[in-house]
């Protein structure tokens, strides 16, 4: 789930998948999003020989986007706070992202159902096999671990005792 846009790195998401073809985890993929880069896309979709992915664009509801997934892959180049991340982990998706921006903090870290954070310059060979590597162990992981995860680390009151706090306001955690 991400804007086909160029920092979100589309064409890059999409060289790893014939590498993970061998896996029995990585048996389909599908692009949730739409924007500039839709047609250099579909064209690299064909040119990979990827014509099981799917491309959903202009879904809105979380179980429409979230629903039928395991797994979720950014492998942008720029990141704030990413939303996306911490909406599959709410979801209780097990998450891969390129390590930028605010994805360090919104990721599950420890434990069997942490996700894998990559190297941003990996080359797609190497991010096919961190991913097949991983994936085994963080899809037999509780999914309500990283449901856990991300409400005691962004529900809202805690993000307004955490703002609070940081302005020495009352209310505020220590």
């Amino acid at each position: 789930m991400f804007r086909l846009a160029a920092n979100k790195r589309p064409m890059l998401w999409l060289k790893p998948w014939p590498n993970c073809a061998a896996s029995p985890f990585c048996d389909c993929a599908a692009a949730v999003g739409s924007g500039p880069f839709l047609n250099e896309v579909i064209a690299a979709r064909r040119r990979l020989g990827l014509d099981d992915l799917e491309i959903r664009q202009f879904l809105t509801r979380p179980e429409e986007i979230y629903g039928e997934a395991d797994a979720l892959l950014l492998m942008s180049r720029v990141e704030g706070t990413p939303n996306v991340v911490i909406e599959a982990q709410a979801c209780g998706l097990a998450v891969a992202a390129s390590d930028v921006g605010g994805v360090a903090g919104a990721i599950l870290r420890e434990g069997p159902a942490a996700g894998l954070l990559l190297d941003p310059d990996l080359a797609p060979a190497a991010a096919a096999g961190a991913l097949a590597e991983w994936l085994p162990r963080a899809l037999s992981a509780a999914p309500d671990t990283r449901r856990r995860f991300v409400q005691d680390r962004f529900d809202l009151a805690v993000l307004g005792a955490t703002a609070c706090a940081l302005y020495g306001e009352p209310g505020g955690r220590p």
